[in-house]
C-alpha cells in the first residue's frame, strides 16, 4: 500500500484481523491523490455557490441545481477539446458555423425543424475518464463547504475513486457511471459561405454543409442556451471567447470563460429552466418537447433531412 498515505493506512487496518482482498489492496497500491487545478476549483466552487443559491429561492431543489450545474463543469472539459474539424454551416437565421453535441442542427430544432448532424459527442472511454475525475473535484469542494474534511484519491478500475473521512477513519471506495445530461452547442458568427456551383458560379453553400475552423484562436465561440419567454422557444449566446493556440486542456480555457460568464447573475437561472426542461423530457422520453433533441442519449432525429 505505497501510495495511501502511511498514516491512512494504519488508521483502517488498526485492527489486524481485517482481512482486505486483493483487489482492494490493488485499489490502494494503485491510488493517486486527486489533482485539481486552480481553474476547475474557481468554476466548480462557483457553480456550488450558485445551485445553494437558486435552491433557496425554493424554484428548484439542491438535488437539481446541483446536478444541472455539474454539467456545465463537464462542459468546460468537453470545450476545452474542441477542434478544427465537426462544425456546420447553418443560415436558417444568420448564418453561422455550430458545433453540436447531439445528431441535431441545434437553432432549426429550436425553429421546428429536424436537420442531423453528426455529434461531437467525446467517445465513451474519454467521457468515463473526463467525468469520474471532474465528480471528485465536484464533490472535494461541495463536502468542502459544508466542512467535511476529506481526502480524494483517483484509482484504477474497477476503483475510480476512493474518498478518506479522516474523523470517521471511514474510506469509501467508488466505481463512477456518470455522463452529462446536456452539453450546449457550440456557435461561431459567421458570414455567407460560398464555393463554385455546377455551373461554375459563385454560390451560397448548402445549410448544414460541413466546414473546418482555420483558426480558433481569432474566433469567438459561443454557447448556445434555450431559453422560454412566453412561451416561444428561443435561444441566448454566451460568449466563451476564442480558445488559446497552445495547451488548450491545460490551460482549461473554457473553466475560466465560463465562470466569466456566470457574472451574469440571471444565467444560471435561465440555463436552470432549459436544464429542468431537458430533465423532464428525457425522463419522460418526449420526443416531441425541442428540448429532449438536446439531451446526451436521445437518439438520432427522425425522420432526417
Amino acid at each position: 500500500m505505497e501510495n495511501i498515505p502511511k498514516i491512512i493506512e494504519q488508521q483502517l487496518l488498526q485492527d489486524d484481523r481485517v482481512e482486505l482482498s486483493d483487489w482492494v489492496k490493488n485499489a490502494f497500491d494503485v491510488a493517486r491523490p486527486l489533482v485539481v487545478n486552480e481553474n476547475e476549483i474557481a468554476l466548480a466552487d462557483l457553480l456550488i455557490q450558485e445551485s445553494f443559491k437558486a435552491a433557496q429561492t425554493k424554484s428548484f431543489s439542491l438535488e437539481v441545481t446541483l446536478a444541472a450545474a455539474f454539467d456545465l463543469l463537464v462542459a468546460a472539459e468537453y470545450y476545452s477539446n474542441v477542434t478544427n474539424g465537426g462544425w456546420y454551416y447553418c443560415n436558417n437565421g444568420e448564418p453561422g458555423l455550430f458545433y453540436p453535441y447531439t445528431n441535431i442542427c441545434p437553432r432549426c430544432r429550436l425553429k421546428g425543424a429536424f436537420f442531423y448532424e453528426v455529434a461531437n459527442k467525446p467517445a465513451s472511454g474519454i467521457i468515463g475518464q473526463a467525468t469520474s475525475r471532474l465528480l471528485g473535484v465536484y464533490l472535494s469542494r461541495l463536502f468542502a463547504k459544508t466542512g467535511k474534511n476529506l481526502r480524494f484519491y483517483q484509482g484504477a478500475e474497477p476503483i475510480d475513486l476512493l474518498v478518506y473521512d479522516e474523523k470517521e477513519k471511514v474510506m469509501l471506495l467508488a466505481e463512477i457511471k456518470a455522463a452529462p445530461l446536456v452539453t450546449l452547442p457550440l456557435v461561431i458568427a459567421a458570414g455567407e459561405q460560398t464555393n463554385l456551383n455546377a455551373d461554375g458560379n459563385v454560390a451560397e453553400i448548402a445549410s448544414h454543409y460541413p466546414l473546418a475552423v482555420a483558426d480558433l484562436t481569432t474566433q469567438a465561440l459561443f454557447m448556445l442556451l434555450p431559453t422560454f419567454t412566453n412561451k416561444a422557444e428561443l435561444y441566448r449566446l454566451i460568449n466563451l471567447g476564442s480558445a488559446t493556440s497552445k495547451g488548450r486542456k491545460s490551460a482549461g480555457w473554457a473553466y475560466g470563460q465560463i465562470s466569466k460568464a456566470l457574472e451574469d447573475r440571471e444565467l444560471f437561472k435561465q440555463y436552470l429552466d432549459f436544464w429542468t426542461n431537458a430533465f423532464g423530457a428525457y425522463e419522460t422520453k418526449a420526443t416531441s418537447n425541442t428540448t429532449f433533441w438536446f439531451t446526451n442519449g436521445c437518439g438520432q432525429p427522425s425522420p432526417r433531412l
